[in-house]
C-alpha cells in the first residue's frame, strides 16, 4: 500500500515538476528571442555553437539566480559551473573559427570573453 502511494506521489510531483520547467524554458525562449533572430540562425539548430552559447548564457542566469537563493545547493552550483566551463569553451571555438560573429554575440549578451585569458 505504502509503495503505490509513494509511486503515486513521484509522478504526481514529477509531472508538476515537468509543466514547470517547460513553462520556464517557454518564457526564456520567448523573452530572448529576439536575440536569436538576430544572430540569424534557427532555434531548432541546437548544433550551432552561437546558439549554444546564448542558451547557456539563459541557463546559466537563471542557475546563478537559484544559487544566490539557495547557497546550500551544491548540485545546482557544479551545473552552473559545467555551464560556465561549456560555454568557455564554446566561446573559444567561435574565436578560432567565426570572431565575427562572436563579438556580435557578446555584445547582444553582454558577457566578457575570458575563453582566451
Amino acid at each position: 500500500m505504502l509503495k503505490i502511494v509513494f509511486s503515486i506521489s513521484h509522478l504526481v510531483f514529477s509531472f508538476a515538476m515537468n509543466s514547470v520547467l517547460k513553462s520556464t524554458n517557454v518564457s526564456i525562449m520567448s523573452k530572448n528571442s529576439d536575440i536569436i533572430t538576430s544572430l540569424g540562425v534557427s532555434v531548432k539548430d541546437t548544433g550551432n555553437p552561437a546558439l549554444q552559447i546564448v542558451l547557456l548564457t539563459f541557463k546559466i542566469s537563471y542557475l546563478s539566480a537559484h544559487c544566490k537563493k539557495h547557497a546550500k545547493d551544491h548540485s545546482t552550483k557544479r551545473g552552473l559551473l559545467q555551464a560556465v566551463s561549456k560555454r568557455k569553451a564554446l566561446v573559444a571555438y567561435l574565436q578560432k573559427n567565426n570572431p565575427s560573429l562572436l563579438s556580435k554575440i557578446l555584445i547582444k549578451l553582454d558577457i566578457r570573453n575570458t575563453a582566451l585569458s
